[in-house]
């Protein structure tokens, strides 16, 4: 491998795997902030918690049509169980 195809490859997966790994892992966090807001919620009765769980919706909202946006950028999956259906 020389030096150059190593940097392509890295390129090409810096662009594509990076931004969906970063939405992905926003969008888990922004689903445990939202289970925090409904404990609050029902803990203390605190309409605010309520806003600010609608709050975090719209954001997860968003940040899902982000994901499936880099969905499209994401080079296909290979096809590793293609062998073994002869075999079972």
């Amino acid at each position: 491998m020389s030096v150059t195809s190593v940097s392509i490859t890295v390129n090409q997966m810096v662009s594509s795997r990076t931004p969906a790994a970063i939405a992905s892992s926003e969008l888990v966090s922004n689903i445990h902030a939202t289970l925090s807001a409904l404990r609050g919620y029902l803990l203390t009765g605190n309409s605010q918690a309520k806003l600010d769980r609608r709050a975090m919706w719209k954001t997860m909202d968003a940040i899902v049509v982000s994901l499936m946006s880099c969905r499209s950028s994401l080079p296909a999956p290979k096809a590793r169980t293609s062998g073994l259906k002869p075999r079972l």
